[in-house]
């Protein structure tokens, strides 16, 4: 039975005229009055009783008998399209982003363990501040995001608004709860086992230029609050802490670049563990709960098992 055909005889069962139907479907009358004649010789009854205008049509009572199972034909088709439509969505590939930053969370462990577990499926990873791909994810253009952050989540702005104005799931991913300042490599050899934030009142302190490369907000925060406790003004350098070339600069003057992990080696530069730390950076992993992507469901179940694992 041709959809085609079931469509245009409730077209006219609507209008009860072939012309006002043909307008609606952009046929001509006599294209309709085709159709009409067609589904009837393929039933074996008659479906309109033709009026006195040429135009004009009524349902028989055979007609009336069966156009509520032609309606549910129509409306199952209709139906089955949407959910191919959905399925074809679903099948596009896993698109995920997360911060710059040099340094690893877990998130390129659990991107790996995804790949591994599903070599045929695509990724698509990509790179932004915290505000663009929180905007990104709630247009739909990601389908998960993993943000770094200082403190806790009630407190970094951006990720409690766009939790409250969307359906969302966050996963914390893992915590550090460590800081060291990569220095020239003979002031480190003087702190073996660590030091107090005082130890660095004469050095700048670098800090990304980026202001939102954590979505934290302030990142220099924990650092003034420890310069004011030890009696000194923070001395704040902003540079691109992405780029290595800015650990070259600790060995030709006093400058200390964060880091929350002791980073691959460069010659020249030691990492001094700062004792007296007071801050917690945090990644998450925010997604859209009505996503309906199975390769989101699978990515989801990647990071389940990946936070249960001891550490």
């Amino acid at each position: 039975m041709n959809l085609h055909l079931i469509n245009t005889v409730l077209c006219v069962s609507r209008c009860s005229n072939f012309a006002e139907a043909a307008y609606i479907l952009n046929y001509t009358p006599a294209v309709v009055s085709k159709h009409v004649a067609s589904m009837e010789k393929e039933l074996g009854i008659k479906l309109f009783l033709r009026g006195n205008k040429s135009s004009s049509a009524e349902l028989t009572e055979e007609g009336k008998a069966i156009l509520p199972e032609l309606v549910a034909i129509s409306e199952a088709w209709e139906s089955m399209k949407g959910t191919v439509a959905l399925l074809k969505m679903q099948e596009g590939p896993l698109r995920i982003g997360s911060p710059h930053k040099r340094w690893s969370y877990g998130e390129e462990n659990i991107i790996n363990e995804y790949i591994l577990a599903n070599p045929e499926g695509e990724i698509e990873h990509t790179h932004g501040s915290a505000a663009e791909l929180l905007r990104r994810l709630g247009a739909g253009k990601l389908d998960g995001a993993f943000l770094v952050f200082q403190g806790d989540m009630e407190n970094v702005e951006c990720i409690r608004a766009f939790c409250a104005g969307h359906d969302c799931q966050v996963v914390t991913i893992g915590e550090i709860r460590d800081m060291y300042m990569a220095v020239s490599a003979s002031f480190a050899e003087n702190y073996p086992n660590g030091a107090d934030f005082s130890a660095f009142e004469e050095f700048s302190i670098a800090f990304n230029s980026d202001r939102e490369a954590l979505a934290g907000g302030n990142n220099m925060e924990p650092f003034e609050a420890l310069a004011k406790k030890h009696g000194f003004p923070l001395r704040a350098m902003f540079l691109d802490t992405n780029e290595s070339g800015v650990y070259g600069l600790t060995g030709r003057m006093k400058l200390a670049v964060p880091s929350p992990v002791k980073e691959q080696s460069y010659q020249g530069v030691g990492y001094v563990h700062l004792n007296d730390w007071p801050g917690c950076v945090r990644c998450c992993f925010i997604s859209m709960n009505k996503n309906p992507s199975p390769a989101l469901k699978r990515f989801r179940a990647t990071i389940a098992e990946y936070v249960k694992q001891p550490r």
